[in-house]
């Protein structure tokens, strides 16, 4: 046959497919290192955390980056660095810097940045580290939501049962009910139960006040791993 599909395609379309197919090569053979790489026997403790959590494999590898080895967050004996400060009216208030310095290592802390005569609080840290947490709240939390098959009334309904008014995400019962009914984790029942009621945000800002309550029970679930 003198005419086909395959006729008239330009060697530089061909040289773009070549380029193409490349790339998903090297993309898997990425995905084979990482996941070989998360075998190793020092990061079984974090992956113990995040099974609990249901994390990809990329989110899972993209945390060890940063926040390998947990202990240097704590201090020489393997505890949580508290420090008290005095704000307005000298009020004493505790702060947790390991818990700080672990969220900004995770891209959810802040840091004072200044331009000109303006000085503001902005997110500080990995921001690749940021991207894949949003992506995880935005695909596990919220659009999981809901399995198939579940009522769009039930987290109303299940708050209603259990009388849980302020901040149902820590409510225990509420969260093991809502992680049968769910057929999940409890980490990821309350993770889900904060972001149904925790609605003075809206948008992606809703996403990332969720993002940012999903780092703090990372760091307290392996703070009871590593430290005290």
């Amino acid at each position: 046959m003198t005419e086909s599909i395959g006729n008239g395609i330009s060697t530089h379309t061909k040289a773009l497919g070549k380029q193409l197919t490349e790339c998903m090569r090297l993309c898997q053979s990425i995905e084979q290192q990482i996941n070989a790489e998360l075998e190793n026997p020092a990061y079984e403790p974090y992956q113990r955390v995040f099974n609990r959590f249901k994390c990809n494999p990329l989110l899972r590898a993209t945390l060890i980056g940063g926040i390998y080895p947990f202990e240097k967050f704590l201090d020489k004996d393997n505890r949580r660095i508290v420090r008290y400060v005095y704000g307005e009216n000298n009020k004493r208030t505790k702060r947790d810097r390991s818990e700080a310095s672990f969220k900004l290592s995770c891209g959810m802390g802040k840091v004072l940045h200044q331009s000109g005569g303006i000085t503001e609080w902005k997110a500080g840290g990995s921001k690749i580290i940021r991207t894949q947490l949003w992506l995880y709240t935005k695909s596990i939390i919220v659009m999981g939501r809901f399995p198939r098959g579940t009522p769009k009334t039930l987290y109303k309904d299940l708050r209603q049962k259990y009388q849980s008014k302020n901040q149902p995400w820590l409510n225990s019962k509420l969260i093991e009910a809502t992680a049968q009914e769910t057929d999940t984790t409890n980490e990821i029942a309350s993770l889900r139960l904060h972001f149904e009621f925790n609605d003075q945000k809206k948008g992606d800002r809703r996403v990332s006040a969720t993002s940012g309550r999903f780092t703090r029970m990372l760091y307290k679930a392996l703070l009871k791993e590593f430290g005290s």
